[in-house]
């Protein structure tokens, strides 16, 4: 059986997926594993920024528009020798590997997607291998089984489950199993098997037998999950892997992410007549702020920036009283505003964050944000308040460091 044609026929999620992806430069495959590359684009060894980013669009294209990976070996050579990158292993293999990952797991992400909008109808997936003898054992005996939708089981043997994997999976309605006369299965048991990092002497822990390290993940479900979770991961990252997560141009692609969403959040919570304690993250803080606050002392475990629909509806009541020089839909904003400040400044006497935006050319002092550190037993970072000030205020050297951008 040929191998499947993976990103011949593009789909709008795979798209989103790959799209909504953040750019992140390591040196080894292995500084980074785990469900943190559902956000994350990075090739091994590429550490210079223009060379990943000319890499991503030859994967891009490859996705969107269907093209070969001939098609994709011309434009890696092509970005090789503008960049002048030195890489490890044979041309035909790395550029398998670049194009064969991106691919399937943007594929298997926008899948997962699609499944989710369906379940109702269709709450069976059944897993399939390629049916050849490159298979491998453990792989094969997963062919063909059926399991519902919300076995635990998909958690980490989502394909793909290692490097070359070429499974894929397929969702049944009761009526397809009942005419293939299927039956859904009993989950295979996991067995653990410890991993560690030759290179490092890092254990990474038990990883299922059949899967290779730090393929122990869903795509499709991390790509979906709590926006918190990226928030928890990039923090956790290697310093200078976290300043790529939360550079810049990362808290811009996250907030071009997190922009729809949040201002369809803000309309419902305009029409509720009461808050329930829900919240949605409405950005990241940059390396820059993690970095301060971690030299005056704060113990950061969390990037997300969220704000809860108590405090939300607060800030549309007061807009509606003329007391928030903001509007409804400045607010609806806050992703795009807190991506691109005019200035992020350090509170002393709060220990939190303020975010200086600009959020119109009538506007009298500077509109802001403050962003309150997350508290033990709290789940994210908090804005607390949005209130304008006095541009003198807000250079008061008593009070306030300026992390970056001008007053």
């Amino acid at each position: 059986m040929p191998d499947p044609q993976i990103g011949s026929v593009p789909f709008q999620e795979a798209i989103d997926f790959y799209r909504g992806k953040l750019n992140i430069r390591t040196r080894h495959y292995d500084d980074m594993l785990g469900a943190i590359h559902a956000k994350a684009f990075t090739v091994a060894g590429a550490v210079k920024m223009g060379l990943l980013t000319d890499l991503r669009t030859a994967v891009d294209d490859a996705i969107t528009n269907g093209t070969t990976i001939t098609d994709f070996r011309k434009q890696f050579d092509a970005a090789i020798a503008e960049h002048g990158w030195t890489y490890k292993g044979k041309r035909g293999w790395r550029t398998r590997v670049i194009f064969d990952t991106n691919l399937r797991t943007a594929h298997m992400a926008g899948r997962w997607q699609q499944f989710q909008r369906v379940k109702d109808t269709r709450p069976f997936l059944q897993y399939q291998t390629a049916g050849d003898n490159r298979v491998r054992p453990e792989h094969a005996a997963w062919d063909h089984l059926v399991l519902h939708i919300d076995d635990a089981w998909w958690d980490t043997h989502m394909p793909p489950n290692g490097w070359g994997c070429r499974c894929t999976v397929r969702s049944l309605s009761p009526r397809q199993m009942r005419r293939d006369k299927l039956e859904p299965g009993q989950s295979p048991p996991l067995e653990p098997s410890e991993r560690v990092n030759t290179r490092t002497g890092e254990v990474y822990g038990d990883v299922p037998k059949g899967i290779d390290t730090g393929w122990n993940y869903n795509v499709g479900k991390a790509w979906l999950g709590p926006e918190t979770a990226f928030g928890q991961k990039a923090i956790a990252l290697p310093p200078k892997l976290r300043a790529d997560a939360l550079g810049n141009a990362a808290i811009r692609t996250t907030a071009n992410r997190l922009s729809k969403p949040f201002s369809s959040w803000v309309d419902d919570v305009a029409k509720q007549d009461q808050t329930t304690g829900e919240f949605r993250v409405a950005g990241y803080m940059h390396n820059k702020v993690i970095e301060r606050a971690l030299a005056r002392g704060v113990n950061v475990d969390d990037a997300a920036i969220a704000l809860t629909d108590t405090q939300l509806r607060a800030m549309l009541q007061q807009t509606k009283a003329g007391k928030l020089l903001a509007s409804a839909d400045e607010l609806s904003r806050i992703p795009a505003l807190i991506a691109d400040p005019r200035a992020i400044l350090w509170d002393k006497s709060q220990r939190a964050v303020i975010y200086v935006l600009d959020v119109g050319t009538a506007r009298s002092g500077r509109y802001y944000v403050m962003v309150q550190f997350r508290q033990p037993n709290e789940i994210t970072n908090m804005i607390q308040s949005a209130a304008t000030e006095s541009a003198a205020s807000l250079k008061d050297p008593d009070r306030y460091e300026i992390i970056s951008g001008t007053l």
